[in-house]
This record gives structure tokens, sequence and C-alpha cells, in this order.
């Protein structure tokens, strides 16, 4: 209940790098209020129902349990076949020149 309103940001962000800076704040914007309501309504609930005991085969009401981490890894970090792609060529100017 304490971290809800990093939703907000979040998705922004989250947005903003995958369709572009307008979509990030208007489309991430809502998302991060939307989540962020949800969020505290699933605490408040975790909240009331905390003193009862677990049920067998339990499992968090809200994936992630926490707000800021993913699952899946971030749309901007490279990963090892994108990495393999960007190498560098040799120009002409230094393939010409002898050791």
């Amino acid at each position: 209940m304490t971290l809800g309103f990093l939703e907000v940001p979040g998705n922004v962000v989250q947005e903003s790098r995958t369709n572009g800076v307008f979509s990030g704040i208007t489309v991430g914007l809502a998302m991060g209020v939307g989540k962020l309501v949800a969020r505290e309504l699933v605490g408040v609930y975790e909240l009331v129902t905390a003193p009862f005991p677990v049920p067998a085969g339990f499992e968090p009401v809200l994936q992630p349990e926490s707000p800021g981490t993913t699952s899946s890894p971030s749309p901007a970090a490279p990963t090892a076949s994108a990495t393999a792609t960007c190498r560098r060529r040799p120009t002409s100017s230094t393939a010409s020149r002898a050791p």
C-alpha cells in the first residue's frame, strides 16, 4: 500500500521506451493510474486478510508482487544476439594500416 504510486512513473517510462514519448505521457499515465488504484485496493485486501491462515495453493493477487519489478528483461537492455550483430567493421583507413 505504500509503494503503489510507483506504478505511474514506471508505466510512463516503459510505454515511452516501447511506443514513444507521446504514448508514454498519455497511455502510460492512464495505465499507471489504473494500476495504482488496483495495487492500493489489493493492498487493503491483503492487510485485512493477513490475520487469517494462508489457504493451500496461495499465490500473489498481482504479478509482479511489487511495483518497479518486471518478469521480463527491459526493452532498452541489449540482448546477446543484438550485441553480436552490432560489431564494428573496419573502415578503409583502419584496414589499410600495417601493424
